[in-house]
């Protein structure tokens, strides 16, 4: 499969694009929000820097500047974190086999963010060793109705983990 086959999935360049827009400005929310709860909840003014490809949204059309590299750099030792998100809130999650595997090559944490488009979303973090856990427990599957564009994921139980409101409340999932 070519490169750009690779990436655009199931869907044409255009709605690539779209979805490209779309999910680098979910992941710039995210990250403010997160910076601000960190402040709010532990006084945390340290940077989080943009890493990896650019998070403009924009199109990259040059194969050669397109990195799997994790989205931000925090703090003074400059930890690699990845941001992913969800418009609705999912008990079960599916992340790509080979992002988990890159996250881990990096020593990548992974901010994940359910509900971004909701009045309340929550988010819970996931560390290192919390993917590696992952990589050893989750079952792989190929997520249903084209999610991850038919990619090899993990599948994850949302309810295994704790989640936080950006206001530092938890967040239950007992009903969907």
């Amino acid at each position: 499969m070519g490169t750009d086959a690779y990436r655009f999935d199931v869907r044409t360049k255009e709605q690539f694009i779209v979805d490209i827009e779309k999910g680098n400005a979910r992941e710039r929310l995210a990250i403010i929000l997160f910076k601000n709860f960190l402040k709010n909840q532990f006084g945390f003014y340290g940077d989080i820097v943009p890493n990896g490809c650019d998070m403009s949204g924009d199109f990259i059309n040059d194969i050669s500047k397109v990195n799997s590299g994790a989205d931000y750099l925090v703090g003074e030792n400059k930890l690699p974190l990845e941001v992913k998100t969800s418009t609705g809130h999912n008990t079960t999650i599916y992340l790509k086999v080979n992002q988990v595997d890159s996250y881990i090559r990096q020593g990548a944490s992974v901010l994940y963010v359910n509900g971004i488009e909701r009045p309340v979303s929550a988010f819970t973090f996931w560390t290192f060793e919390d993917l590696k856990e992952m990589r050893r427990t989750c079952e792989r599957v190929i997520p249903p109705n084209g999610i991850n564009g038919g990619k090899e994921s993990f599948k994850i139980d949302a309810l295994k983990y704790s989640w936080l409101t950006f206001a530092g409340k938890e967040k239950k999932y007992v009903r969907f």
